[in-house]
């Protein structure tokens, strides 16, 4: 039991960490000095990510001694709680990716006047 305990505060605090690391992202993306030292995506991202991760790392002990009063019933909702903001985010975020992917393009056939 205090097994699945601190496996569900691990989780937590990593739902909890990822949800905050994407304001963190999007301020930092195009600073001059990340974008010069990582500049493509995939180095850019790796970078950050784990410039965040290690930095939450060292509060972990903290999050614990914060979740500890509380039952494994309250963990488990406050994990469904992470996990349903998690994926509204990751909704949105891909929504934002598709309106900038499809930003000043046509609608439909009609409009780009291709003879048929």
């Amino acid at each position: 039991m205090a097994n699945d305990r601190e496996k569900l505060i691990r989780e937590l605090f990593e739902h909890e960490r990822d949800f905050h690391y994407r304001g963190f992202r999007k301020h930092h993306w195009n600073d001059p000095e990340i974008v010069k030292a990582a500049p493509n995506y995939e180095a850019r991202e790796k970078a950050l990510r784990g410039f965040w991760n290690q930095e939450a790392e060292g509060r972990f002990q903290e999050y614990r001694s914060v979740v500890a009063g509380l039952s494994m019933a309250e963990l488990r909702s406050e994990r469904e709680q992470w996990s349903e903001k998690l994926n509204c985010i990751g909704l949105l975020e891909y929504r934002e990716m598709l309106a900038e992917a499809s930003a000043g393009r046509a609608v439909n056939d009609n409009e780009r006047n291709i003879d048929r």
